[in-house]
C-alpha cells in the first residue's frame, strides 16, 4: 500500500503542491475532471482494504457553475461524515442516523470549499458521533492507516486523515473537540491544523460539544494547510463566544516574545511536566529532533517549561464536553431508526445527564484559569512544543476508551484553550516513520502559525508526500 504512488500524487509532485495543482487548473493545463478520475481511481483501489470513506459522491459534488479560477480550483477534497452536504442524509457515522432526511444546504465549511472550486469526493468514516480517538465503526467498517493497514488512523476523523494519506483526496475538512484532527494527523504522517475556536464555522455539522467543536484541515504538507485555510477563511465571517469573527479583523495584537526587549530570535517552550509523562521512546526521539532543528536551523532560542496542573485541565474537558454533548445528542436519539444506538453514545448521553450545573461551571471556571496560565506563558514565549500523542498508532480495531484517554492526553488541554495548533511529521531518524509533533501559538495568531510551519523544514520520512 504505502509504495504505490496514487494518480494524485503525481499531480501534486509536479505542480509543488495543492495551490499549484490549483493554479495548472486555472491556467488550462489541468482538467478538473482528470484530478477527479485520479481520485476515483484511488478510491476504487484502496477504500475497500482501508475502509477510509463511509461515502463517495460520483460524480463528485460541485458548486452551481465553473470555478476554474478559484483558489482551490479543481482539487479533490474529502470532509468527515459529521458535515451535511445538500441532497444528503448526514449520520455522523451512527446507523441509527441512515433514515435521517437529507441535509437542505452544505455545511458552512463545504460550501466554502466548493464556492472556492474544490470539488467533494467523499466523506470520512468517524466512530459513532465521534466518541473515540480511533475509528471502528459498527456499520461502516473499521478504518486502517495507509502507512501500515494493521494499525488504526486515529480518530475522530480518521477516515479523513486515511482517505488523504492514502491519495484519493488532496486535502480534507475534519472536525475537532479534543484532538480528532491532530491525533489522526500524527499517527498518518500528515499536517493537521485545529484553528482558533471559531475561526472556521461549525453550522451544519453535527455537534459534539458547542464550545469547543471546530472544523480542522488534514492536508500532505505546511504549505497546503496555509493555502487551504486562506481560501476559506476569506470566505467566512461566523460567530465565535467572543463576537464575529470575520477575515479582516482576525489579525492578531499579538507582539511575538521574540522581539520583547530587542531580543530578535524567537523563544519556543518545550512543554514538560504531565506533556513528558509516559511517551513512547520514537515519540520522544522526534520531538527531540525536532527540538535540535529549531535551534540549529532555525535560529531559534528554546526553553524547557513544566507544565503540571493538566490533570484538572482533563477533567475540566470532560466535563464540558459530555454535559454538552448529552445535551446535543437527545435529538438524535430521539429520532433514532431501526437501528440500535452505540452502546458507548448511551453511557456518553448518561454521564453527561449525570453532572450538575455546578459541575458545569467549575469545569468552565477551570478552563479561564488555565487560559490565564497560558496567556502569561505567552508573554514570554512565542510558541509552545510537545508531542501530539505519547505513542505510536493502536492497532486498527482497537476501540478501548483506555486507547481514547490516552490519545487525547496531550491534546485535551490545549484544545480547551481554543488555541489554533498544528500536528506535522518529524522523523525520529533518517528513515524512519515520523511522529506528531504538536505546535501552539496565542488565539488569533493562526496565520503566524502556519506561516512558520510553511517556512520551517524538519527531517521526515521519504520524499516530499
Amino acid at each position: 500500500m504505502t509504495a504505490t504512488r496514487a494518480p494524485l500524487d503525481d499531480y501534486w509532485t509536479a505542480h509543488g503542491g495543492a495551490r499549484g495543482v490549483a493554479r495548472a487548473v486555472e491556467l488550462g493545463a489541468v482538467d478538473a475532471a482528470d484530478l477527479a478520475a485520479a481520485a476515483g481511481t484511488a478510491i476504487e483501489r484502496h477504500n475497500a482494504s482501508l475502509a477510509a470513506l463511509s461515502t463517495i459522491f460520483t460524480p463528485p459534488v460541485r458548486w452551481g457553475s465553473a470555478r476554474s479560477s478559484a483558489a482551490l480550483a479543481g482539487l479533490p477534497f474529502v470532509v468527515k461524515e459529521n458535515m451535511d452536504v445538500a441532497g444528503h442524509p448526514t449520520t455522523a457515522g451512527c446507523a441509527w442516523l441512515l433514515d435521517r432526511p437529507v441535509a437542505a444546504t452544505h455545511a458552512g465549511v463545504v460550501s466554502a470549499a466548493l464556492s472556492a472550486g474544490a470539488q467533494l469526493v467523499g466523506r470520512g468514516n468517524m466512530p459513532p458521533l465521534g466518541t473515540a480517538a480511533t475509528t471502528v465503526n459498527p456499520y461502516f467498517g473499521t478504518a486502517r492507516n495507509p502507512r501500515d493497514p494493521s494499525a488504526s488512523p486515529g480518530g475522530s476523523s480518521g477516515g479523513t486523515a486515511a482517505a488523504v494519506a492514502a491519495g484519493m483526496a488532496l486535502f480534507g475538512v475534519g472536525s475537532d473537540t479534543g484532538g480528532s484532527v491532530l491525533i489522526p494527523a500524527a499517527l498518518t504522517g500528515l499536517y493537521g491544523y485545529r484553528p482558533s475556536t471559531g475561526r472556521l464555522p461549525s453550522d451544519g455539522v453535527t455537534p459534539f460539544s458547542t464550545s469547543l467543536d471546530t472544523p480542522g484541515l488534514l492536508c500532505r504538507d505546511g504549505a497546503d494547510l496555509r493555502d487551504v485555510a486562506a481560501a476559506l477563511t476569506s470566505r467566512t465571517s461566523v460567530a465565535a463566544p467572543w463576537g464575529t469573527v470575520t477575515d479582516d479583523d482576525r489579525a492578531s495584537p499579538w507582539e511575538p516574545a521574540g522581539l520583547i526587549g530587542r531580543r530578535r530570535r524567537m523563544r519556543v517552550a518545550v512543554a514538560g511536566g504531565w506533556f513528558d509523562r509516559d511517551v513512547a521512546p520514537s515519540v520522544r526521539a522526534g520531538r527531540d529532533r525536532f527540538v535540535r532543528t529549531l535551534v540549529s536551523s532555525h535560529d531559534v532560542e528554546i526553553e524547557p517549561v513544566e507544565l503540571n496542573q493538566t490533570e484538572a485541565i482533563f477533567d475540566a474537558i470532560r466535563t464540558l464536553v459530555w454535559a454538552e454533548a448529552a445535551v446535543a445528542w437527545q435529538a438524535l436519539l430521539d429520532g433514532s431508526g431501526p437501528h440500535p444506538v452505540d452502546e458507548r453514545v448511551l453511557r456518553r448521553v448518561e454521564a453527561g445527564r449525570s453532572l450538575s450545573a455546578g459541575d458545569y461551571i467549575a469545569a468552565r471556571s477551570r478552563r479561564g484559569v488555565w487560559i490565564a496560565t497560558l496567556s502569561k506563558l505567552f508573554t514570554q514565549f512565542d510558541a509552545i512544543v510537545s508531542c501530539t500523542v505519547p505513542r505510536e498508532a493502536p492497532a486498527a480495531g482497537d476501540d478501548d476508551e483506555a486507547v481514547t484517554e490516552e490519545l487525547t492526553r496531550f491534546t485535551y488541554p490545549w484544545c480547551l484553550a481554543g488555541l489554533p495548533s498544528v500536528s506535522l511529521p518529524v522523523s525520529p531518524e533518517d528513515g524512519e516513520p515520523a511522529v506528531g509533533i504538536h505546535l501552539t501559538m496565542p488565539r488569533h495568531t493562526d496565520r503566524h502559525l502556519l506561516d512558520l510551519v510553511t517556512r520551517w523544514t524538519f527531517p521526515q520520512d521519504g520524499e516530499r508526500r
